[in-house]
């Protein structure tokens, strides 16, 4: 899940750290029918923390089960010149359909892993030192701007049940010099106001339908076809990503090195939580 819109969150990050605009407002007193997503000012007075939790459930293509992964990893947004980092990431697959997650292989590599978000982060200068087949931790990093390009960046421009079309989206986007990944038919649309934990929220339905990808690493080559779609709880009061979701559905074309290509499907499921101080 990647986006165009990386340069537009060095503006939006840099502007949270920035602005400490208040605007508070309960279920029972915000005339939500007649909200103004422009007024929901940016309030962010210390640094907060979301962990992400995506799940790839891996499948041959008439749908049997080959194995899945559990990727984890906390990300800190709010710190100084607008950077974020990203702490405790973790991966571990297993064989078995009922099995239990419990707790993966550390990235030791994305301990402490700061950066200012912008599109630089598709590059392959982005990840340098990284290993070669990194995506899973990639895919870390390019979700959470995918979740801000499809949430907070949009919000002024959204009406109640109307579809808008992010053309800055749908474009084709670098995968830090292993492929591109190109969004398609993707639209945002405010579906209305809800509370998550009882903190009021805009909720933000996004999809992205028919996206084309294609990488290369020593040993694989892979082309595929995307569909993503999810939902996104902004807060009324200081228009922070409070909770969101996506699931992915991939078909895809894999052939490893001095074999014929066999086709995939992987479904992931990503959840993103905004944490309690520590």
């Amino acid at each position: 899940m990647k986006t165009r819109t990386f340069t537009k969150l060095v503006i939006l990050f840099t502007f949270i750290c920035l602005t400490k605009g208040v605007n508070a407002q309960t279920m029972g007193d915000c005339d939500w029918l007649n909200l103004n997503l422009s007024e929901i000012k940016y309030r962010l007075e210390e640094p907060v923390r979301y962990r992400m939790t995506a799940d790839y459930f891996n499948r041959t293509i008439d749908g049997h089960f080959t194995d899945k992964t559990r990727v984890m990893g906390d990300c800190t947004i709010g710190l100084p010149e607008g950077r974020v980092r990203w702490n405790d990431c973790s991966l571990e697959t297993l064989p078995d359909e009922n099995a239990d997650f419990t707790k993966g292989e550390p990235f030791p590599y994305m301990e402490n892993f700061t950066y200012v978000p912008g599109y630089q982060m598709s590059t392959a200068a982005a990840f340098e030192g990284w290993p070669e087949n990194s995506f899973h931790a990639k895919n870390l990093v390019w979700d959470m701007l995918a979740f801000d390009a499809f949430g907070p960046v949009y919000l002024e421009r959204l009406k109640l049940n109307e579809y808008l079309v992010p053309t800055e989206i749908n474009t084709e986007i670098p995968l830090a010099g292993q492929g591109t990944f190109e969004n398609r038919n993707s639209t945002i649309r405010w579906i209305g106001v809800t509370e998550w934990k009882g903190i009021p929220c805009v909720l933000i339905e996004y999809r992205q339908m028919d996206g084309k990808v294609e990488t290369s690493i020593p040993g694989m080559d892979m082309k595929g076809r995307s569909h993503y779609w999810g939902y996104i709880w902004i807060s009324l009061e200081t228009r922070l990503i409070e909770h969101a979701e996506m699931t992915e559905d991939v078909v895809m074309n894999i052939r490893f090195e001095g074999q014929q290509g066999q086709w995939f499907n992987t479904l992931r499921e990503i959840r993103l939580d905004k944490m309690d101080p520590r």
